[in-house]
């Protein structure tokens, strides 16, 4: 099957700004037995030395992102890429085509075997990625809690607005998706959220068998 018109009906895209807790969903779908795929650890295996993604990060960034044990210093790399909008989708164009692969023949091979699947993908949209998937599910929140989340992790107010501005507006991905969870309150709050998004989706599925 092309994997430009491959669409996952046994799973979801999961989504969101930076901040909104996307984290804790992907915990609980774990413990639920699905399959997790994320994005961005599929990027960090990527980038491994001896991967044709840290080749090609090297011509085009130079040594000066890499440590003398060939291994990438992706806070050097970020803070060159967040600051440069040509820089940036000079990097996207090398590692969104790849991440992308690997997750659609990993989620190939998990609904061949019926596992529910959930591929969490920050730039979803941005990305033209939703076209794979019959299911979204983006996590949101106030910007209030989103701001206090990344300064609980260190972020200063100029790392929090780059990335931002990198990402569609919080407010046109909730328009897009077809699942929304308002990850604001109680982890318990959360959880009842989830629920019932995965009732309604494996409803769904049991009518299209």
């Amino acid at each position: 099957m092309d994997n430009e018109v491959f669409k996952l009906t046994r799973g979801i895209a999961l989504t969101g700004s930076i901040g909104v807790g996307k984290s804790t969903v992907t915990e609980s779908l774990r413990r639920r037995g699905w399959l997790v795929l994320e994005s961005d650890q599929l990027a960090r295996e990527l980038v491994r030395p001896g991967e044709t993604a840290n080749r090609e990060i090297r011509e085009a960034f130079g040594d000066g992102v890499f440590s003398p044990g060939d291994e990438l210093d992706r806070a050097k790399l970020s803070q060159i890429v967040f600051r440069n909008v040509e820089k940036r989708r000079r990097l996207e164009a090398i590692l969104h085509p790849k991440i992308r692969a690997r997750w659609l023949d990993e989620a190939k091979r998990a609904e061949s075997q019926g596992v529910w699947v959930a591929v969490e993908v920050p730039l979803l949209y941005e990305a033209g990625a939703d076209r794979h998937f019959h299911h979204v599910v983006v996590v949101a929140c106030s910007q209030k809690m989103q701001r206090s989340r990344l300064r609980e992790r260190a972020w200063t107010d100029e790392q929090a607005e780059s990335r931002l501005k990198a990402q569609l507006p919080q407010q046109e991905k909730i328009d897009r998706a077809g699942h929304v969870i308002w990850n604001e309150f109680s982890k318990k709050n959360m959880e009842e959220q989830l629920q019932r998004v995965l009732d309604i989706l494996k409803q769904e599925q049991t009518y299209a068998s």
